[in-house]
Formats: structure tokens, C-alpha cells, sequence
């Protein structure tokens, strides 16, 4: 444009030059005698020089327009060139948009004036197919010809709308889901409806599925077994089922939209925060409120007293409260069931009460036995010291049948003697007596050496050969109470020999390190034992079946080792040597002093009194 513009004024000062030039050169000579004279001698060549310098300034002046013009007409092409692009691209752009663009004339009977091929596409209509411009109506693609009324009046007093939601019919007949935007333009007094639409069929069922998701979600906490309640990020109730209306007495048309903790009156009696309210809480804040509670995750329980409940009377609630996230993490709600444990509680109550009244209980018959057993060991070693010294002195006075009864008579009160005993350690043990145990470093070579030559007698009087297979490096110390040690390979050993048949029997004691433990194994050449014996083989008055038949024992040895062993910090169990075909016991000792091996609180428990009274009946 600045080009143009001082081409105009050259071209307007050429102009005032050539008319103008004439008069002044005119005026000139008119006002210079002296230069007539000059200009008679050279009269022509002055003559020509300006129709000459005439000559040029007018040719110049036809070429600078004829140059003028050309140069407007080329600018006015690539304008036109332009605006043609302009437009071609502005057109591209609307036929590849992803939603449909169109012109309608307004009115119930306005036709489609243009319309983009998203616009085709979308109401099943090809590129070639015109009639949805030349031949339809805007009112026949709607389900209710009315709405188009209704849409033309808002879109005429408002003069524009966006995301009207409508139901249109496709080409086929079949209904999609469109939002429309609209606006009204003019075009030379002209008015027409400019807009987009968006289909949003897919969105459409996309809410009806969440709808019906929503639905059933409600109808399961609806009638859910608990009493439950929802509310939203803004602590607005959202949820109120049958269960907690059944509990509070309070209706969902009185609760539902409520906010400001309303919720927590029919359980306090005032607005105050509850449980639901702690989620987004740090732990220790929690703490400060319910002292007891626990958090799995995004839920914690606890259980609460509310006093406002069952007419002021209160009730314990066991209380659990879980938040609700969106796809991003963000707490958008919270949900809180209740459950009444008010008969639970009083339950523990009376339980407690019951269990007290049993300790008293098991304390008492733990006395009876103790008294019961020592006065039954007194007269039992006197009897069975009767009947040895009968058996020894009176041989042969004494007839065989006598004999026999009186050898019964020492070999069954040798067994009860054993018995009481057992019975005796079983409820130290019980008791709690071997917290009051003390440990020392034990050389378990020492140990093992003692218990062979304690049974070198027994062993040689039924052909049993009793061998230990140690390690040759000295193996460490551990720390036990020596005596009980002692106990657990004798009861081991013994109950060992039961089961070896005479003239080809033998014991091996074989000693493994294993961390921080010894593995000690009593393995026998005898009957072995059934698997589904292994475990139950350690409890009170079990007896292994076997085809030997001898002597049976008290059934308490090896509930007594399971005992002192797992005190200690060990483990003990039973499997049958593949080497040997017998029984192979195993159990562990530690070799590092632990607080374990020091004290242990043994439990009394309803199972310890139902075995205590076990024993009496056996008594």
C-alpha cells in the first residue's frame, strides 16, 4: 500500500509539473528583454528543445500509468489468489473437522442449506446423497417434530445456545444422541442458523450403563445386612439404607442432602465428627480419638460406645469407614457400616467372667492333683517295696500261682508310681515351674555319654545296643537346664526300648549343628510308627499301636518332652528311619542364650484345664 501511495504522487506531481512548466518558462520570457534577442538568434533550437523536453514528459507520464496499472492489476491477482486459498483451506478444514457443521434456514419447515461430511456421515447419509440438503426438513430428523419449535423459540430469544443434548432419527430410522451448538447469523438481510453437532451417542450409553452400575450399587447398599451411610466430598449425605434407618429410627427423606455432620445425631446426639471423618487423618490424630482403632489399607475399624442409641440407653457399634476415590486418587466420598455388638460384648463379659470362676477352678484341681498324687506315691512304693521284698525272700515258699499275682501287683503299682510321676511334672510344667528354671552352658557329649551308661544296664539285660554317631570336632555348648535335658533323652530312650523287639535291637543317638541349633535324633531299629500318628503321638494318654506286644506306658512321656523342648526354644516331631525301618525322634537345642531359653509365661488356658481334668479321671 505505501508503494501505491507514492506512486499516486508522483504521478500527481508530473501532472502539475507539465502544467505549469509552460506558463512559468512563458512568463519568463515575457520578463527578460534581453533573452528575445536570444532567443530570435536561436529561435529554432529552443523551439525544439522544448517540444522536445514536452515530448518526454508527456511519453514518461503515459508509460508511468500504463506501468500503474499493471502493477494494480497484478496485486488485485494475488489478493483474488489469496482469498481463493483462504477459502479452500477454510473449507478443508470444515470437512475434516470430527464433529458436523451446518447452515439452516429457522423456521418449523427450515431446510439444510450446507453441511459438512462429518454431518453426512453421522445421520447415515453418503457424499453424493443430497437430500439431506435439497429435499429435508430440519423438523423430520427429530424424534418429536415439537422439539424443533421448542428449539428455533429459545435459539430466537437467545440468540445463541451450545450443548443442547437431542434425540435425532438417522437416515435408516434409527435414534442417535447428538449436543448441539447454534447461533444466529445474517447474510444479506438474510437470517439462517449456524451451528455444530457432536455425537455423543457412545457418551449416552456410557451413562446409561453408569447409571444402571449406580443403580445396582444402590440396591445392593440398600439392602445390605449392616447399617451403612455414604456421603460426598463435601460431607453431604448420599446414602442412608433400610438397616441404618431401621437402627436410628431416621428416614432417608429426613437425612439425605443433609450436611454439617448431621449424621452422627442419632448415635451422639449432637453434630460431631465420627469415624467417617478420620480417613484423610494422619495415624496419630486417629489415635488421639480412637485409641483402639486398626487400618488395613484404606479402611480402619474400631469399636465405639454411642450413647444416643436404643432410647439413650447407648450401644457398642464395631464401626468401619473406607473413602472413595476417583480414577485419580482424589477422595471424592466416604462410606461407614455399623454393625451392633452390644450382645457380643455382653458376651465377653460373662465369658470372662466364666473363664475366671474355671481358672479358680484349675488352680484347685491343680493342688488335688499334686496333693492326690503325692499321697498315691507314698502307699504305692510301699506296696510295690512289699511285693519285691516278697518276691525276693519267700521264692520259695511262696506257690507259682501267688508268684504271679504278686508280680502283677509290683509291675502295675511300678506303673502307676510312673503315672503319678509323669502326672507330678505335667502340671509343674502347667503350672508354670519352669520359668523358675535355671540354664548353664551344657558339653552335650558329657550329656549324652551319662544317659548311655544310665541305660547300659537295661540295654545289656535285652540285648539293646545303645551307640551315639558325634561329630568329630567338639560340638558347642548349649544352654539348657541339665536336668530337664536329661529327662527328654531318658523319656526318649526309654519309650524307645518299649518298641525294640529282644536279641537284635539297637539305639543311636546322632548329633547334627544347624544354625544356631543342635538337631538331636533317637533313632530305633523297633516297629517304626503309622504317619497319622506323628502329630497325635505328643498328646496326653496317646500310645502308639504296636505288634510287640509289652508294657505299656503312661501315654505322658512324650507330651512332657514336647513340653520342655518347645520351652526351651526347640521343635520336636516323629518320622520313621528309612535307614534303620524304626521310629527316628528328632528335637532341636539352642545354642545361643536367648531371653526364651530364660523365662517363658506359659499360658493357662480352657484347653490346659480340659487336659488337667483328663488327667484326674485317669487318676
Amino acid at each position: 500500500m505505501k508503494t501505491e501511495k507514492i506512486l499516486l504522487f508522483g504521478f500527481d506531481f508530473l501532472l502539475l509539473l507539465f502544467t505549469f512548466l509552460p506558463i512559468v518558462f512563458g512568463e519568463t520570457f515575457e520578463k527578460t528583454p534581453e533573452s528575445i534577442n536570444q532567443i530570435e538568434k536561436q529561435a529554432g533550437n529552443i523551439h525544439w528543445e522544448y517540444l522536445l523536453l514536452s515530448l518526454f514528459f508527456i511519453f514518461g507520464t503515459f508509460f508511468l500509468m500504463i506501468f500503474f496499472n499493471w502493477q494494480l492489476k497484478k496485486k488485485a491477482l494475488k489478493a483474488h489468489s489469496a482469498l481463493i486459498k483462504i477459502e479452500k483451506n477454510h473449507q478443508n478444514l470444515v470437512n475434516n473437522l470430527p464433529i458436523g457443521i451446518y447452515r439452516a434456514e429457522p423456521g418449523e419447515n427450515g431446510k439444510v442449506l450446507m453441511a459438512n461430511p462429518e454431518l453426512f456421515k453421522m445421520f447415515g447419509f453418503s457424499k453424493k446423497d443430497t437430500s439431506l440438503m435439497n429435499f429435508m426438513r430440519v423438523s423430520d430428523i427429530y424424534v418429536n417434530p415439537d422439539q424443533r419449535k421448542y428449539f428455533s423459540q429459545i435459539l430466537m430469544q437467545k440468540k445463541s445456545v451450545s450443548g443442547v443434548e437431542l434425540q435425532l432419527k438417522k437416515k435408516d430410522g434409527s435414534y442417535i444422541w447428538v449436543s448441539v451448538t447454534a447461533q444466529i447469523t445474517k447474510d444479506e438481510d438474510k437470517i439462517f442458523f449456524d451451528g455444530t453437532v457432536e455425537n455423543i451417542n457412545e457418551k449416552k450409553k456410557s451413562q446409561e450403563k453408569l447409571r444402571i452400575a449406580h443403580q445396582k450399587i444402590s440396591d445392593i447398599l440398600e439392602f445390605l445386612p449392616d447399617p451403612t451411610f455414604v456421603i460426598d466430598e463435601k460431607k453431604k449425605v448420599i446414602a442412608w439404607n433400610r438397616a441404618i434407618e431401621k437402627m436410628t429410627g431416621i428416614s432417608k427423606k429426613d437425612i439425605l442432602g443433609t450436611r454439617d455432620h448431621s449424621y452422627a445425631i442419632p448415635f451422639y446426639g449432637e453434630k460431631r465428627k465420627m469415624l467417617i471423618d478420620f480417613l484423610d487423618q494422619e495415624d496419630e490424630i486417629i489415635s488421639e480419638k480412637y485409641p483402639k482403632f486398626k487400618r488395613i489399607g484404606n479402611n480402619i475399624s474400631v469399636e465405639v460406645f454411642v450413647p444416643a442409641l436404643n432410647n439413650n440407653q447407648g450401644a457398642y457399634l464395631l464401626a468401619n469407614a473406607s473413602a472413595l476415590l476417583d480414577t485419580n486418587g482424589k477422595i471424592v466420598g466416604a462410606i461407614e457400616s455399623l454393625r451392633d455388638i452390644t450382645q457380643q460384648k455382653e458376651y465377653q463379659k460373662q465369658l470372662k467372667k466364666s473363664y475366671e470362676k474355671l481358672k479358680e477352678l484349675d488352680h484347685a484341681k491343680d493342688d488335688f492333683i499334686a496333693i492326690a498324687s503325692h499321697e498315691l506315691r507314698t502307699p504305692m512304693t510301699v506296696i510295690r517295696g512289699y511285693a519285691s521284698m516278697m518276691l525276693e525272700d519267700y521264692d520259695q515258699e511262696i506257690p507259682n500261682e501267688v508268684k504271679s499275682q504278686i508280680r502283677q501287683i509290683e509291675t502295675n503299682s511300678k506303673r502307676l508310681i510312673e503315672m503319678v510321676n509323669d502326672m507330678l511334672d505335667i502340671a509343674k510344667i502347667e503350672s508354670g515351674s519352669l520359668t523358675k528354671t535355671k540354664v548353664s552352658e551344657i558339653q552335650i557329649e558329657k550329656v549324652i555319654q551319662e544317659i548311655q551308661d544310665h541305660f547300659l544296664p537295661i540295654a545289656k539285660e535285652k540285648n539293646i545296643i545303645i551307640q551315639s554317631c558325634l561329630p568329630e570336632k567338639p560340638l558347642p555348648k548349649i544352654f539348657y537346664n541339665l536336668e530337664k535335658l536329661k529327662q527328654v533323652f531318658t523319656n526318649l530312650i526309654a519309650n524307645a526300648i518299649k518298641y525294640i523287639p529282644k536279641e537284635t535291637g539297637k539305639i543311636i543317638i546322632s548329633v547334627e549343628k544347624e544354625d544356631n541349633f543342635l538337631n538331636i535324633k533317637i533313632i530305633d531299629n523297633g516297629t517304626g510308627i503309622s504317619k497319622h500318628y506323628y502329630q497325635k503321638i505328643f498328646e496326653k494318654f496317646q500310645v502308639a499301636e504296636s505288634s510287640i506286644k509289652k508294657e505299656k506306658g503312661t501315654g505322658l512321656g512324650l507330651t512332657i518332652c514336647q513340653q520342655i523342648v518347645e520351652f526351651f526354644g526347640g521343635k520336636i516331631w516323629v518320622q520313621n528311619s528309612i535307614e534303620e525301618g524304626g521310629a527316628e525322634f528328632h528335637f532341636t537345642v539352642p545354642t545361643v542364650l536367648t531371653e526364651k531359653n530364660q523365662k517363658k509365661e506359659v499360658k493357662r488356658t480352657m484347653k490346659t484345664f480340659s487336659l488337667n481334668n483328663s488327667i484326674s479321671m485317669k487318676l
